[in-house]
């Protein structure tokens, strides 16, 4: 018989799990698609005829924009969906909604979202709050990332 050691164990004991909602539980590109459209139309991309989901995933990084262009107008973009779609209530009870519905929110103690942090992506401020909340030392858990 062949043993097998896992490859958490070095974090025995386990104290905790921690996750991006949107990337491992939900998807919020959908999300994204209505704020491009949205921005898209009020710049007057396209003569401001809508974009479908098909130009969205295809040719949504301009190529043929200026490189300091294309990144102000993704700095807009992302200004764009946060104040469409996040209001601290509105993301939490989305997030709670979504837990409840996938039948996990008996196993989430705390939920940290973007809003609280002064830093996101890529920083690992969120799970560094995470960690603080939950009182939980960082050799002793880990994170999926989607």
């Amino acid at each position: 018989m062949r043993s097998s050691k896992c490859s958490l164990s070095f974090l025995a004991p386990l104290e905790g799990i921690l996750f991006n909602i949107d990337e491992t539980i939900c998807d919020s590109d959908p999300l994204h698609y209505y704020a491009f459209c949205d921005i898209l139309q009020e710049v007057g991309f396209n003569g401001g005829v809508p974009i479908t989901e098909e130009f969205f995933i295809k040719i949504i990084s301009f190529p043929h924009w200026e490189h300091q262009r294309s990144l102000k107008f993704l700095e807009d973009k992302e200004g764009y969906f946060r104040r469409t779609t996040t209001t601290q209530e509105w993301a939490a009870q989305v997030v709670q909604m979504g837990l409840k519905n996938k039948g996990l929110s008996d196993f989430v103690e705390t939920i940290v979202l973007g809003d609280d942090c002064e830093r996101v992506k890529p920083f690992p401020d969120p799970y560094l709050k995470a960690l603080q909340a939950l009182q939980v030392s960082h050799n002793h858990a880990f994170v999926f990332e989607g």
